[in-house]
């Protein structure tokens, strides 16, 4: 299973020629699946009507699994990364652990990823096509 990051999820929106031809076969695939942090940050940057559709369209997905436990690997994996110097966004990491906990990989066109990558355990990328 693929979980697709924010960035991927707005360039596929947006008809971009990099992500578009793999997002769709993952979604006729079926192998495509989403978490809560991504469907704010998309739902969040949309508007009116768009909303909904898109709404639709993501409740449809299988979601990675935050729960409890999950928040704690979050936690722990964020304050790794604070000691480390680095500052990454809530959500990254957030995104990270569960495709982790999910045994997904993530696919994300944002170098954050790759730092999360260095302290969540069993993350893996998705490479670039």
């Amino acid at each position: 299973m693929i979980l697709a990051d924010t960035s991927v999820w707005i360039a596929y929106l947006r008809d971009d020629p990099r992500v578009r031809p793999r997002a769709k076969a993952l979604l006729d695939e079926q192998r495509m699946l989403t978490c809560g942090p991504v469907v704010a940050e998309l739902l969040a940057g949309t508007r009116g009507r768009a909303r909904e559709a898109l709404w639709q369209s993501l409740i449809a997905l299988p979601w990675a699994s935050l729960e409890a436990i999950v928040w704690r690997s979050v936690g722990e994996a964020l304050g790794e990364l604070v000691r480390q110097g680095r500052r990454i966004p809530l959500t990254d990491v957030a995104i990270g652990v569960a495709a982790a906990h999910s045994g997904a990989s993530v696919w994300t066109l944002d170098s954050h990823f790759e730092r999360v990558a260095d302290v969540v355990g069993g993350l893996e990328l998705v490479e670039q096509t």
